[in-house]
């Protein structure tokens, strides 16, 4: 784990019991979050919000369970995410659990296939205006 990122040593071990604790609470079961932790410890490094963020995001739109295939992705930025996720709606792809990779492929990969830049979209498709818009309907 150490290997993956050596400023786990600066973290205590009730910031560790109480981020896995909040990776339990948001679905996943305890042999879930070590496989987790396993395959990404740097997740550890997120604040418990972003964790919380980025599962409601990924819960919402059907993709709960890529975390425990490929929690490794789950280290891009909910707002890189959502906005791809729009793109692929906007132009009639369904994202689900058969092509959701298309989320995460590298920057150049997505110009490359798709013809538009991480830029263009962050700023067509804002997350921040999404989460506003989330919290005025639950009103």
């Amino acid at each position: 784990m150490l290997e993956s990122s050596a400023s786990l040593l600066c973290l205590s071990s009730s910031t560790v019991e109480s981020k896995f604790k909040n990776l339990v609470d948001t679905g996943y079961t305890k042999d879930e979050v070590k496989h987790i932790t396993i395959e990404m410890p740097t997740i550890y490094e997120l604040s418990e919000e972003n964790i919380k963020d980025r599962i409601q995001y990924y819960d919402s739109i059907g993709l709960h369970s890529i975390m425990l295939k490929h929690p490794k992705h789950f280290m891009q930025s909910t707002r890189l995410t959502y906005a791809r996720h729009m793109y692929f709606e906007s132009i009639g792809v369904k994202i689900d659990e058969n092509n959701f990779m298309k989320l995460f492929c590298s920057d150049k990969n997505f110009v490359k296939q798709y013809g538009v830049d991480k830029e263009t979209l962050l700023e067509k498709y804002d997350y921040d205006e999404y989460k506003e818009s989330k919290k005025t309907i639950k009103k």
